[in-house]
């Protein structure tokens, strides 16, 4: 089988030369991430972590065994990171009364404060975005949550609370976009890609 990364069999296989691109631009993310974590010594996943925590508010999505889900990671190695987090002061654990496995995380001032910082890490991909036109970035939206549906029913990806993998979403993944949470017709900017009234299929 011919890989996507051989730039003969690229010439003229469209599927490779998207996920070639594709790959360079998870590549972009990497060093943006690496970059934004420098200077408080943070590795990509930990910065993650921290954004993740600051920007769901929801206790059961801020739980070792939920997050491990979120980033496709054992819990194990979620649990070193935040125990890193934990020792350089920018998280705290709290343990449930009623289940001593079951622990809530939640930032200090100090990871509020880093978070805050590092919360923007995306900027260069924000811009490059900002090139294209409106009608573009929405076609373009469209395409990525369409792709992300098929891998979450493939099982590649393990979680995505996007409107396209939503009980509460009726349409056809290209107009007609109508949320039963909301009750209401949905436009293509306003479709959401991390809802919290989001409901598993």
């Amino acid at each position: 089988m011919s890989s996507a990364f051989d730039p003969i069999h690229q010439t003229n296989h469209v599927n490779s030369k998207i996920i070639v691109s594709l790959e360079k631009l998870s590549e972009v993310f990497r060093v943006l991430l690496w970059d934004s974590g420098k200077e408080y010594g943070l590795s990509p996943i930990q910065i993650q972590l921290l954004l993740f925590v600051r920007f769901h508010p929801e206790e059961d999505l801020r739980k070792v065994a939920y997050m491990a889900k979120e980033f496709n990671m054992t819990k194990a190695t979620i649990s070193d990171s935040l125990k890193t987090l934990e020792q350089k002061g920018l998280v705290r654990k709290k343990t449930d009364v009623e289940d001593a496995r079951s622990v809530t995380i939640s930032l200090s001032a100090k990871g509020e404060k880093v978070a805050q910082q590092v919360s923007n890490f995306t900027g260069a991909l924000d811009s490059a975005l900002g090139h294209l036109t409106p009608k573009e970035r929405e076609t373009l939206l469209v395409t990525l949550m369409r792709l992300s549906r098929h891998l979450l029913e493939d099982e590649v990806l393990a979680v995505e609370r996007m409107c396209f993998h939503c009980r509460h979403y009726k349409g056809n993944f290209n107009n007609n976009h109508f949320c039963e949470a909301y009750k209401k017709k949905i436009v293509v900017k306003s479709l959401r890609t991390d809802c919290p009234a989001h409901a598993e299929l």
